[in-house]
């Protein structure tokens, strides 16, 4: 089954991108003469996508005005608006409804993969459908993110934020993914984490339980909008990339 809907995560304040995001949504912060979120966007129509749901936030009427219904960039666009922040899980729960029985790929608004990495993971799960297949990043020390634990491409264990240099793999979370809709019963049923949050990768661990998600590592670096000192690498780096 190729994948035709994609929910877009972009509700946060990127507080650690102060002053660039005090008055600007995170996602549409300018990367060579467009929004971050519109190169997204681009991406996943040229991939042949058809439908995505933007769940916003912060600011949402300034992503709203801009990209209206889609009609510009060929995409049927809907929106969801989280009311409160209470983690990852608790956003792509509001995506319940659009999904439907579908599955449907799943990504961060502030994260851009290579276009070839994106169309190595729609095809794979073309060929190999799955309860779900993440994208991931390989990083010395995934600290910042969620340390990601494979037995041969199977994903078995998933930890938010380590510790620092407590990790034993080398594997990340890339923010990109595609999730079969049994994921929503899942994060339904998990606890609240220590910071009072509802954990995508609790979601997906305890669907990593009962069906089989399995890990597909990137070929090429990502863009990823941290702090202000991002933003001159990710710009160099879209620059980089096959033109849309």
């Amino acid at each position: 089954m190729r994948v035709g809907k994609a929910v877009i995560l972009a509700a946060g304040r990127g507080l650690r991108l102060h002053p660039y995001t005090l008055h600007t949504p995170k996602p549409m912060l300018r990367l060579a003469g467009l929004p971050l979120l519109e190169h997204l966007l681009r991406g996943l129509r040229d991939q042949g996508l058809s439908q995505a749901l933007i769940i916003t936030g912060y600011l949402e009427a300034e992503i709203r005005a801009y990209f209206g219904r889609g009609a510009t960039l060929g995409l049927e666009l809907f929106y969801q608006r989280q009311t409160r922040t209470q983690g990852t899980g608790a956003a792509l729960l509001l995506a319940r409804r659009f999904a439907g029985e579908e599955p449907f790929l799943s990504s961060w608004g502030d994260a851009l993969a290579d276009p070839a990495d994106c169309l190595n993971l729609l095809n794979t799960f073309e060929r190999q459908p799955c309860a779900g297949l993440l994208l991931l990043e390989k990083e010395d020390d995934p600290h910042r993110g969620a340390a990601i634990y494979l037995e041969g491409d199977r994903i078995v264990r998933l930890v938010e934020k380590p510790t620092p240099g407590t990790s034993t793999t080398c594997w990340n979370q890339s923010g990109l993914a595609i999730y079969s809709p049994a994921l929503f019963a899942c994060l339904e049923q998990v606890p609240l984490s220590e910071r009072g949050e509802l954990e995508l990768t609790a979601g997906v661990q305890a669907l990593a339980t009962s069906g089989e998600v399995r890990g597909l590592p990137m070929r090429h670096a990502r863009i990823h909008l941290t702090s202000p000192a991002d933003i001159p690498a990710a710009e160099a780096a879209l620059r980089r990339m096959p033109t849309r």
